[in-house]
């Protein structure tokens, strides 16, 4: 028996793609111009010229992507008894699209697949290339904001696998120049409170500054009474008073490897060793604090940054993400301005950090349970705004400009 249509309509479509790890499934209305073949053995084949499929939807294990309208130029679909079903598009054009899972949510107006898409026997997306004029996302750092009758909840799931190896990762890649204010309050004895304005002006290089400049960037007064020394293998911040002997107390010190003590005899240290300290217990005393801090205040004058590549993250489930390459900048240039305010136990008020990426280039290896690769995603730009309450982000917003991705593949080979 053999049964042939020439065209094709259901308003509502539901396929379980469950012979594959993991399962794929597809939801949406069709309409498709061209011929539909049902033989005696089960196989049904379905080609078309064009068509298209409203409120499509495809799911795979926490990931989701709707588009509202997707209009097809070409392709098949042919569903054979114990393979399952593989799917082709030629060329596809969609509109109003949502992308999104536990790493966050992405949405452009239009998607357009100039080379189309193959959904393989085994439920394995794989779609050669994707263009977009604009995409906004948001990512997961989003939280409610802490009040007095805010809920615990649980925070929603990190993509990374070391959140702090990932950030001393790009610390090391760092060069350019930062120059911020720093405005300190604080309640200290005899002059009862006391402002001050630290101003540095820094060069980062493969990574390092001068801490001789950190120093010399302190009010002239707290510059007097602290100093960075080099101790054996450690660096170490200390307040010396200059005319009481023996006064010298360790306020955070940073134990160095042979390579890092090299490079302190030259003045310079690593961001990534700045931002793991060593774990020092606190002096025992029954005195109260001598100095009580009331509101520190960060104004980003100018921070210009590049980013030597590659940067490669390691992500939940064995993936990776991938920032440029060994000759491109895994972001060639970096812009951030905005302030930053902590007011130790007073009120968090919202502050927006900005930041601008003309433009950078990133791939993806295995992302997920849904296991999302990229071979490269090419972004002509990008503008970020993440919102700080106090010293917690809060929100993170991203736009970016023309985006062009290649080999994108959801799924197991």
């Amino acid at each position: 028996m053999r049964l042939e249509l020439e065209t094709l309509s259901s308003r509502a479509i539901h396929l379980n793609l469950g012979h594959g790890e993991p399962p794929l499934e597809l939801q949406g209305s069709v309409d498709l111009e061209g011929g539909l073949v049902f033989t005696q053995d089960g196989t049904v084949h379905i080609r078309w010229t064009r068509g298209m499929i409203a409120a499509f939807v495809v799911r795979s294990e926490g990931v989701v992507l709707r588009v509202e309208r997707l209009e097809l130029a070409g392709g098949s679909v042919e569903v054979v008894p114990q393979l399952g079903t593989r799917i082709q598009i030629g060329s596809a054009i969609g509109h109003e699209v949502v992308f999104e899972g536990n790493f966050g949510r992405f949405e452009s107006t239009t998607l357009h697949l100039p080379q189309g898409l193959t959904l393989g026997h085994g439920s394995r997306l794989a779609v050669p290339s994707v263009e977009l004029p604009g995409m906004r996302m948001r990512l997961a750092v989003d939280r409610p904001h802490p009040g007095p009758h805010t809920e615990e909840t649980t925070s929603p799931p990190t993509l990374l696998a070391d959140p702090a190896r990932a950030l001393h990762r790009w610390l090391d890649a760092l060069e350019g120049r930062v120059e911020v204010d720093l405005e300190l309050e604080a309640a200290v004895p005899i002059l009862h409170r006391r402002k001050t304005t630290h101003h540095f002006a820094l060069e980062l290089e493969g990574g390092t500054l001068d801490y001789r400049e950190l120093e010399r960037g302190l009010a002239w007064l707290e510059d007097a009474v602290i100093d960075f020394e080099l101790e054996d293998d450690r660096l170490i911040l200390e307040k010396d008073l200059p005319i009481i002997p023996f006064d010298n107390q360790t306020l955070i010190s940073w134990t160095l490897d042979e390579t890092e003590r090299r490079l302190a005899e030259r003045g310079r240290v690593r961001l990534a060793r700045l931002a793991q300290p060593d774990a020092e217990p606190p002096s025992p005393s029954t005195s109260p604090p001598s100095v009580t801090l009331i509101e520190a205040k960060a104004r980003l004058r100018e921070i210009s940054l590049r980013a030597r590549g590659p940067v490669v993250i390691d992500t939940q489930d064995g993936g990776s993400l991938r920032f440029g390459t060994d000759a491109v900048d895994a972001i060639p240039e970096l812009k951030i301005s905005g302030e930053i305010l902590h007011r130790p136990g007073g009120p968090a008020e919202p502050r927006p950090i900005e930041v601008r990426i003309p433009r950078f280039v990133a791939a993806m290896s295995n992302l997920g349970p849904a296991k999302v690769s990229l071979e490269a995603v090419d972004a002509s730009s990008l503008e970020a705004e993440l919102i700080l309450h106090d010293l917690t982000p809060m929100n993170l917003a991203v736009t970016l400009g023309v985006v062009r991705l290649r080999g994108l593949t959801i799924g197991d080979a």
